[in-house]
């Protein structure tokens, strides 16, 4: 018991430590031949990190770095992999001071030369969304359930929780809840099935994506779905009819600057006007934007950890970066993107990362 209350407390001031290191750095160092030499710097509690450094004249060329870190003393942060030369870094108060090749300090005239400086997080206000079922989907949202149905005549209600469990309510109002399972293969995107089972039932779902209306609500959904339940001992399924949608992530609501796309480093001082961003409004299925030159808008639709957007429409100004802004639009318009959301998010491509955007006021 002893030893394991000295372990819990080692490791308690061990987080303790760690979570002074932890966020994110950034600072312009001195180049002998260059203009500087930018980096950003994220120290994460796993002890991983990811770094970006580029030249302040070349703001479209940057690399990209990521490894481990161990904590020495004296806080001192040390990289597995060396950036901009160095893998020594020492705390000072908020900052992170760049150390030489031998974790010794670099003297320099400038006091801040050799310095990275904590970026702050941004407060972010809360999404605001007039729509008549935002409240119903965030609630929908919190509890797990990433895709509901409904029918009438008879009256019947779905919900599937991701990784948890399919729970379909019955015309009398009994709950039948069947296990989570993936959906089955289809060779048509535009349709997915769901089996599960247990030793008294089975359920069989199909989620058609189409135009449906249920006429006792008025309310307008994106798939037709057909249910058919089959009792262990009933030798007729019973099928059921209705309609049903995914359920929006609404933490993906809001605006959001756009840092890579493709793989390339966008720095908002390329752009002479506008910054390169992206709004979401996941309750009306919108997006709109700036690709750094133009405005753009246009719709979006959305499975489970995925996104699609559709064809973007927008202004067509002749501006001094359309590469650039064109291969921010491209990574966007007409795909359908996985996506995680941490402190950033990222749209995927199966590995390969399609953008990376960050939260804005």
């Amino acid at each position: 018991m002893h030893n394991e209350l000295y372990q819990e407390e080692i490791e308690k001031e061990f987080n303790k430590q760690i979570n002074n290191f932890i966020g994110q750095y950034e600072g312009t160092l001195p180049c002998t031949d260059c203009d500087g030499i930018k980096i950003q710097l994220e120290l994460f509690q796993d002890f991983t990190f990811q770094a970006t450094v580029k030249q302040v004249e070349r703001p479209d060329a940057s690399e990209k770095l990521n490894g481990n870190f161990t904590l020495r003393a004296n806080g001192i942060v040390e990289l597995d992999k060396a950036i901009a030369g160095t893998a020594f870094f020492q705390k000072n108060n908020a900052d992170l001071t760049v150390l030489d090749q031998n974790a010794k300090e670099i003297i320099s005239v400038g006091n801040d030369a050799y310095v990275l400086k904590p970026i702050e997080k941004i407060k972010v206000k809360p999404f605001e969304s007039k729509h008549p079922k935002a409240g119903f989907l965030k609630k929908k949202w919190d509890q797990g359930i990433v895709f509901y149905a409904i029918g009438n005549e008879p009256s019947w209600s779905l919900d599937i929780k991701q990784t948890d469990s399919l729970i379909f309510k019955d015309p009398n109002g009994i709950e039948h809840k069947f296990p989570y399972t993936k959906s089955l293969p289809s060779i048509d995107p535009k349709i997915v099935d769901y089996r599960s089972s247990t030793k008294e039932k089975e359920i069989v779902i199909q989620m058609a994506q189409k135009p449906c209306n249920d006429g006792m609500s008025d309310d307008s959904f994106s798939y037709e779905v057909n249910i058919s339940i089959k009792g262990s001992k009933e030798k007729e399924s019973t099928n059921y009819h209705g309609c049903g949608d995914y359920v929006p992530n609404y933490n993906l609501n809001g605006n959001w600057g756009i840092i890579e796309a493709e793989g390339l480093q966008i720095d908002q001082n390329s752009f002479s006007n506008k910054e390169a961003s992206l709004s979401l409004d996941m309750f009306n299925r919108k997006v709109s934007g700036n690709d750094g030159c133009n405005n753009f808008h246009g719709q979006v639709n959305f499975k489970i950890n995925q996104i699609s957007f559709g064809p973007t429409a927008g202004t067509l100004m002749a501006c001094p970066n359309m590469e650039l802004s064109s291969k921010i639009l491209g990574s966007i318009s007409g795909r359908s993107l996985n996506y995680t959301i941490e402190n950033d998010l990222i749209l995927y491509e199966g590995d390969k990362k399609i953008m990376i955007l960050r939260r804005k006021d």
